[in-house]
Parts: structure tokens; sequence; C-alpha cells
């Protein structure tokens, strides 16, 4: 979910569309390939035109090698390679130094839930596989840890059978170089500030 003028919008591209019923234009969240072909098509015209590519075969390798990975890890077949990152793609200039985190199921449901004082969030998640990644946001996408971001990430599996899961400790290298993020998952939960935090509790939802 995002939000669209402080209401909340699905995850989708805001696009023009036509309503049959009255007979006119109108604006719609969509999804599919229709949506994903301009940008990705941008992003190659981009990517040649700056010369950081010369053809068909390298232009694909360099979307591929620095697309932010969705859903089950790797390559999978709701998600291909992921999404398209172009400040990584092409090199871009930091624009952000802020820290992040995001929580990811393999299904391709994000969730970032608002950290306390402590860095602790509640969240209800349901049984399935998560992964959290942590890193910088350089390119200012509120996406951090993609390529190019040092990003670091863990997952854990959460059932009735498993309930708790503590995840290894993952080290941001910068620009914290000495500082460890505490990864503690109960039900899921991830401390996401920069300074070592134990993990909080998270209930299973239906």
């Amino acid at each position: 979910m995002g939000d669209l003028n402080g209401q909340p919008a699905p995850d989708q591209i805001f696009s023009t569309d036509w309503d049959y019923a009255v007979n006119e234009p109108r604006y719609t969240f969509q999804a599919g390939t229709s949506q994903a072909a301009p940008q990705v098509s941008a992003l190659a015209a981009l990517l040649l035109s700056k010369g950081v590519t010369t053809g068909p075969a390298d232009t694909e390798q360099r979307m591929f090698g620095t697309a932010t990975d969705l859903g089950a890890k790797g390559r999978d077949h709701f998600f291909g390679y992921g999404m398209i990152n172009p400040a990584a793609a092409l090199k871009a200039p930091a624009v952000s130094s802020g820290f992040g985190f995001s929580l990811q199921a393999d299904d391709g449901r994000a969730y970032q839930p608002a950290l306390n004082a402590e860095g602790r969030f509640t969240a209800y998640l349901g049984s399935g596989n998560y992964t959290v990644r942590a890193g910088r946001d350089r390119n200012g996408n509120a996406l951090p840890g993609e390529a190019g971001e040092t990003p670091v990430q863990a997952s854990a599996t959460l059932s009735e059978q498993k309930p708790e899961v503590t995840l290894p400790t993952l080290q941001v290298p910068e620009p914290w170089p000495e500082q460890f993020l505490s990864l503690c998952w109960r039900w899921g939960g991830f401390p996401g500030c920069p300074r070592p935090i134990s993990g909080t509790c998270i209930t299973i939802g239906p």
C-alpha cells in the first residue's frame, strides 16, 4: 500500500483511463505489463543514450543486475528479477543519506510499520516467508537497501509450528562502521534504527 494525497492507495501506477459509463477520461490505478513496459523502455533508452550500455544484451543484464528483488529470493514467477532501479542502473549520485528498513513477504506484500522511540514496532503477520532488508536510501525513493545502498538482509519463516525466530546480527557498513543492528524476530519483528535494539513481540494474524 502507498498513499495519494494523504489517503491510502494501492501500490500501482496512477494512469489515465476511460470511464465508459459516462464516456469521459479519468485517472485510475492500474497494474500489469502495460504499465511496466513504458518504464522499462524508458530506462533502457536512458542507459543507451548515456553510454552506460551499448546494446540489447548488456542493457538487459544491467537492468537485471541492479533491480530490487521482490517476492521470493532471486528470479521468480510472479516478479521476475524484481523492480527496476534507475538510480543504480545509471550510477546516479546519491541524493540522500537516510537509513531505513523494509519487511517483505514472499508473495510481494510489503510492510512498513512505524517505529517507537526505542526502535521497535508491533505488527500482525500471517504464516509465510519474510525478508527484512536494511540499508541506506541514497536515491531517496523510500526503498532502503537496494543495489548500491549497502544492503543487509535476513529471512525467516513464520508458522504456528515455529512461532519464534531469532535472526543473526546484521551490520550496516556505513555510516556506522562499528554499529550493529540487533535483529531479534519474534513473530517477524525488526528493530529498524541505527543502534543495537532487542526484538519486538509480533502476534500472528488469522
